[in-house]
């Protein structure tokens, strides 16, 4: 027998007990106006018609009894066991509670709930009697609920005393179906958990465990979307593309047409599928605490993430997309869609094109057809249908209507067109992309990229298939409805206040008029689609890019290209898709915290992040399309890829570098004791320890930061410390001080560390340099090998190639170096005192602070000219010749070559300037300067001599041995592969890019500085141009949808230590379109902190890398810093070859092949106006001019203007 729901008729109590209840919370109430809309039971509601008020009170009475007499009406809830009653037999029919609850055998305050809840008519009770044995007995007492999808007419659901009474009760109700069924156990209780249901997983493998796409053609109904869908998923059946697509590729693109032509309801994610302890189903929203028998249903979104992995090929998926539906119009709204009204009947092809607009039928596909079957072009249709073209009215909003009302508004015409919106530093690269996949003229397309360019008016933007923006382009048209003045017209009324004309009562008028606002013809527009690319930048709801998007923009699909969907997924869905539920509603206002629901929080004031739940895995099931890995690797198989760590043995200079980092290091921490803020690894220290292991991690490839003083300070600072008796230094700190101090002492001791310290110059050893001028560019008297910088070798280079021909290479080169080297020494001058500005705050205890601010930018030292003259190059062009300078002006600056006084070596080593014999050098080489700068000569037609002592004159090493292995790989592979080289830190890109400018090797900088433009076109320079070998990237800028397929080797001057940023770099060249094997390799400083870090963030997890947001924030990273320790240097390494990190084979100096086109300065000069950098204006170019070339050719790829200053390095990790 079905048991008898009655009801609780008990009086309502006007208190209630206290809970911690979220009706006692800010939040959505039981009753959400978005729910009341849209799931009320259609019979629940039924309008009252009655003629009278009594009659009304019935109908109403009887409506409310069958209401609550329909066991659907209600959810099974659960049960609550009673007290025993006896020995009373079990009871086969459900029994009436009693109205005053006397012989209740529950708990008084629950009993006290259900009583309230019951009063209320938002719970039926039934009870009877369960046997537990043969001498006891209980009563059980079923809950059951009415659903919060009908009764509201008659149910009031906002009482917040009641919801904490629901509260209350889901509490303490057992929900175990055995309960319910009759079988009293305490061990099966089960409490209801009125918290979102936990999913496992990560984020990542959620996101990774999303189903590959599946597209149904036979779901799609409509004729010509239907053929599109066929043309994608069958091979080399799709026109204009000239690429095979992979098959995921074809299914992707595919899915993505299903989802803008198929209309379908989704299941709102907020609600949970649950099971009743009847075994019956209802929905739950945990959020809300709603219970609601029937699903509810919202439309699915016509568009959405494009989420397949880097590397591969979503821009070709979205070109394929747009190809299959090239012609196909957006959808006329709903209330377009009738037939107009006439005044008299309109002739048939009138009629015809009218309907062939409100039903957006592509015309153009369907006479391309007939045209490519019969020949016939009908070129009269084709003339009709362009002269009216499909448009629709827009009402004004908030406009009255009534009988002789006007309507007027804007008009949009639909128009057949993919507006695409691309990072500025990417638009030239889709552009290559686009004419490298689709048939030339297949496509009609227009580049807004520059942003002084207006864009056309809608009639002839509607022309367009795609209209491709740069992101900034696109975010200019936020001035539509501004004047020039970015004066927006007021809401209301416009009063001019404008004063009068002298004493007339005329007014000088300058009041915002309508006619001078901007219009954007975007607004004119109804586009197929809108595809953002790199899409997680309009995940901002307030971004500019949005605003336009939302404001201008009316598309029928909505897509967004990104790697990044997952973590900006709920921006992304609320913001820019407007994906119903998560959009914003204006009409109601209010809008759902993405959140409140995609995690389990298990508390009610506040946010626990318990694991998401499964609203994470419905939304993006339902936007986003992705093919699972297993999938990608069976039906693509991208060429062989290899990554190793190449351990390098540091040398003397390596090890010099980073002794002086353990020194200060272990210095501070002595010193300061461990203690306070003097201490690097106090927390009030954070800045200065980030900038301090920032320039640790990047010194591992060279270093110059440290200038004598800065070393001798620190030395005297801790032997300060040493020799102070009361101190709390333990005995081993105080071996370690007198550690550090050795190695302090050991780094002074080597004139060749003070003389490119002093020059901030990475040393290149030289060979056979001519005997006769070798003392004159040598680094502290070192001529066998000769050792002297990368900058001093360019010059002395470009010297001698600009005199082949013109008699004796080498007159004058030795008064060349003289001053060469006198520069170098002003520059640590000039460093210095930039130095001196950039320190700011305390001092920390045996820190330089060089070692926080950083070694100088090299960038810097295009400020400085040749013969030590500053400003800037207008300045110097219009500067006195070399040959007018005062040669003692020049002996001054050049006084012991470059030499400061600490070291003694140098000073016998270098003759002074006051010599006669030396003035005769310095006035040669002005004088040999002056007949070139009034020549103008052709090197590339002059063969260079083979019977000179530069003939035999080799680079043999550096003092760097990450540059040496760098450039023996460049040299053996450039001529075959192209190269990829990805660094961390301004200088380590400019010193590599000197040597290669040294060996004759084109190259370009991908740096952060550059402007997007620049970005753009380097790029695609090197992925089309053979002569582009070499690509050195800043590693930060490699996470940007970058595609350097052209590149075979890859290499990482330092360890990234950050896997995800280390996978999305290789990814540049390491995806499709590679067709050679990839061959990665990181270098590693064998022995030194480095490595240890590197191993460090090899075995780091997941979660690890995540929780620490700067690398040594990680304990073990910590501690690896913490305990450096000093690195033995041997005898031999102090001089000589020890010193050399030796190149695998020697590399000509002079007359390299490529010489010649070195000298190319009118070629040069015309690509670096066309870029924007500043150039010399006349054409015949001085010596001095073309020396500074060596150094600033170099510099000027970094992007950077003559009197700009990089802060200190580049910023922590």
């Amino acid at each position: 027998m079905a048991p008898t729901i009655i009801d609780l008729e008990l009086s309502s109590s006007d208190e209630s007990d206290t809970v911690v209840s979220r009706a006692s919370t800010p939040g959505p109430s039981i009753e959400s106006a978005d729910y009341d809309s849209q799931t009320s039971d259609q019979h629940s509601d039924r309008p009252v018609t009655s003629s009278n008020k009594q009659p009304a009170e019935l109908d109403e009475a009887a409506e409310v009894s069958q209401l609550l007499a329909d066991p659907s009406n209600f959810i099974a809830l659960g049960s609550f066991v009673g007290c025993n009653v006896g020995s009373e037999s079990s009871g086969s029919d459900w029994q009436d509670v009693s109205c005053d609850l006397a012989d209740a055998s529950l708990n008084t305050e629950i009993l006290d709930h259900l009583q309230k809840l019951g009063a209320a008519r938002w719970i039926r009770v039934a009870c009877r009697s369960v046997s537990k044995g043969p001498q006891l007995s209980h009563m059980l007492y079923h809950i059951h609920l009415l659903r919060g999808d009908v009764g509201h007419r008659y149910v009031d659901r906002s009482n917040k005393r009641l919801t904490a009474s629901l509260e209350l009760i889901l509490a303490h109700v057992d929900v175990s179906p055995a309960t319910w069924a009759g079988e009293v156990t305490p061990s099966q209780s089960v409490k209801f958990d009125w918290w979102a249901t936990a999913e496992e997983g990560s984020l990542f493998s959620k996101f990774n465990d999303l189903p590959s796409p599946e597209p149904e053609l036979f779901s799609v109904t409509e004729h010509y979307v239907r053929g599109a869908m066929q043309d994608l998923l069958e091979p080399d059946a799709l026109q204009g593309i000239r690429t095979s697509l992979y098959p995921y590729q074809r299914r992707s693109a595919a899915a993505m047409l299903q989802t803008e032509s198929v209309s379908k309801l989704e299941l709102d994610p907020r609600l949970e599928r649950r099971t009743a302890p009847d075994g019956t189903f209802f929905y739950y929203s945990p959020r809300e605490m709603l219970f609601l028998g029937k699903p509810r249903y919202y439309e699915a979104c016509r568009g959405g993430i494009l989420a397949e992995s880097m590397g591969l090929g979503k821009t070709l998926i979205c070109l394929a997309l747009i190809a299959a539906t090239k012609h196909h119009l957006p959808h006329m709204p709903s209330r377009s869609t009738q037939p107009p009204v006439r005044r008299s009947v309109a002739k048939l092809s009138v009629m015809t094109v009218s309907a062939v607009n409100r039903y957006s039928v592509p015309w153009r596909t369907e006479l391309e057809r007939i045209r490519a079957a019969t020949g016939e072009g009908r070129p009269g249709c084709v003339q009709l249908l362009e002269e009216s073209p499909p448009t629709y009215m827009v009402p004004p909003m908030g406009q009255r209507t009534g009988r002789n009302a006007v309507v007027s508004g804007e008009v949009r015409t639909l128009a057949a067109t993919s507006v695409i919106v691309v990072p500025r530093n990417l638009c030239s690269q889709w552009h290559s992309e686009i004419e490298k996949h689709i048939d030339e003229n297949y496509l009609n397309i227009l580049v807004m990229e520059d942003l002084r360019n207006p864009l056309p008016s809608a009639d002839e933007l509607r022309t367009y298939d795609v209209i491709l923006f740069s992101r900034n382009r696109f975010e200019r048209e936020v001035k539509d409805g501004a004047d020039g003045q970015n004066r927006r017209l007021p809401s209301g009324k416009q009063v001019c206040r404008c004063s009068y004309i002298g004493a007339t009562r005329i007014r000088d008028c300058h009041c915002i008029k309508k006619e001078q606002l901007y219009v954007s013809p975007l607004r004119h527009l109804h586009v197929k689609r809108l595809i953002i690319d790199e899409g997680h930048s309009f995940s901002a709801g307030q971004s500019v890019a949005v605003s336009v998007a939302n404001k201008l923009i009316t598309a029928d699909h909505r897509w967004v290209d990104t790697k990044g969907a997952i973590e900006s997924l709920g921006s992304l869905v609320s913001n820019f898709l407007r994906v119903k539920p998560w959009s914003s509603d204006i009409k109601r206002g209010k809008s759902v915290m993405w959140e409140d629901l995609i995690y389990r929080h298990e508390s009610l004031r506040r946010r626990t992040y318990s694991g998401f739940s499964g609203c994470l895995s419905r939304t993006s099931g339902s936007v986003v399309i992705k093919t699972r890995p297993e999938d990608v690797e069976r039906d693509i198989e991208l060429p062989p890829f290899t990554h190793r760590t190449v351990l390098l043995k540091p040398l003397l200079f390596d090890k010099l570098t980073a002794n002086l980092f353990t020194l200060v290091l272990t210095a501070n921490a002595v010193t300061s004791e461990r203690t306070d803020a003097d201490y690097l690894f106090h927390k009030n220290s954070t800045s200065a320890r980030h900038h301090l292991i920032a320039n640790l991690r990047q010194s591992a490839f060279f270093w110059t930061g440290f200038s004598t003083e800065d070393v001798a300070g620190s030395r005297k600072n801790a032997l300060t410390y040493l020799e102070t008796q009361s101190t709390g230094a333990t005995a081993e700190d105080r071996q370690l001080l007198r550690e550090v101090i050795a190695a302090a002492d050991q780094v002074l001791s080597i004139a060749g560390w003070q003389k490119l310290s002093e020059s901030h110059e990475l040393g290149v050893f030289i060979r056979e340099w001519p005997a006769d001028t070798a003392q004159f560019w040598a680094f502290a008297g070192c001529t066998q090998p000769l050792m002297t910088g990368i900058s001093q070798a360019l010059e002395a280079q470009r010297y001698v190639h600009e005199r082949v021909g013109m008699g004796s290479p080498d007159e004058g080169l030795a008064g060349v170096g003289i001053k060469s080297l006198a520069r170098a020494r002003d520059g640590r001058a000039h460093d210095a005192g930039m130095l001196e500005k950039q320190q700011s705050g305390e001092a920390k205890p045996g820190v330089p602070p060089s070692s926080i601010q950083g070694e100088p930018s090299l960038k810097r030292r295009r400020s400085v000219t040749d013969g030590g003259y500053r400003g800037s190059p207008k300045k110097r062009r219009a500067s006195a010749s070399v040959a007018s300078r005062s040669a003692a002006t020049i002996a001054t600056a050049s006084q012991d070559g470059f030499s400061s006084t600490t070291s003694q070596a140098a000073g016998s080593d270098t003759k002074s300037l006051a010599d006669p014999a030396v003035r005769h050098i310095v006035d040669g080489s002005v004088a040999a300067t002056s007949d070139i700068s009034t020549t103008n000569h052709e090197p590339a037609a002059i063969a260079f001599p083979g019977d000179t002592p530069f003939e035999k004159t080799q680079i043999i090493g550096t003092t760097s041995a990450k540059l040496s292995y760098l450039v023996t790989q460049i040299v053996r592979y450039h001529q075959e592969e192209k190269i990829l080289i990805f660094y961390d830190g301004d200088n380590a890109a400019f010193y590599i890019a000197q040597m290669l400018e040294l060996l004759h090797i084109t190259h370009e900088i991908y740096a952060k500085s550059l402007t997007a433009a620049i970005k753009s076109e380097y790029v695609v320079k090197f992925n089309k141009d053979p002569e582009q070998r070499v690509l050195l990237m800043d590693v930060e800028q490699a996470a940007h949808g970058l595609n350097i397929s052209s590149a075979s080797r890859v290499y990482f001057v330092n360890p990234v230590c950050r896997p995800n940023i280390e996978a999305q770099a290789i990814k540049r060249a390491h995806r499709i379109g590679q067709t050679r094997p990839v061959h990665v390799e990181t270098l590693v400083l064998e022995g030194t902190i480095e490595e240890k870090m590197h191993e460090r963030s090899k075995r780091m997890t997941g979660i690890e890398h995540r929780g620490a947001s700067y690398l040594e924030d990680d304990d073990g990273i910590r501690g690896i810093i913490q305990s450096a320790q000093i690195i033995a240097v041997t005898t031999d390494e102090m001089s000589g070859a020890g010193q050399i990190a030796p190149l695998a084979e020697p590399q000509q100096l002079w007359g390299r092949s490529g010489w010649q086109q070195s000298l190319d300065i009118t070629g040069s000069a015309s690509s670096n106006r066309k870029k924007g950098k500043a150039v010399p204006v006349k054409i015949t170019v001085t010596l001095e001019e073309r020396r500074e070339r060596g150094i600033v050719e170099t510099q000027s790829k970094l992007g950077v203007s003559d009197d700009a200053a990089l802060s200190s390095g580049s910023g922590p990790d």
